[in-house]
């Protein structure tokens, strides 16, 4: 909320402006085509351990931008 007596100015317009909430972490929503069996044994092996899928993939594709290896 803008404090009132001291409020934030646009130094571009002159104009008053609201205070930016921060932002959360952006996510992508992916679209890939996979073969079924190949799916249903990764998503087995995520319940086995308790890992959410969507976690192990930015792992795969962190650690594959990191090292270009897969």
């Amino acid at each position: 909320m803008v404090n009132p007596i001291y409020p934030i100015i646009d130094k571009t317009t002159g104009g008053e402006i609201m205070a930016a909430t921060p932002k959360g972490p952006q996510k992508m929503k992916l679209d890939y085509n996979i073969d079924r069996p190949t799916y249903d044994n990764f998503i087995r092996a995520c319940q086995e351990k308790g890992y959410a899928p969507q976690i192990i993939l930015e792992r795969l594709m962190q650690k594959y931008t990191e090292t270009r290896q897969i």
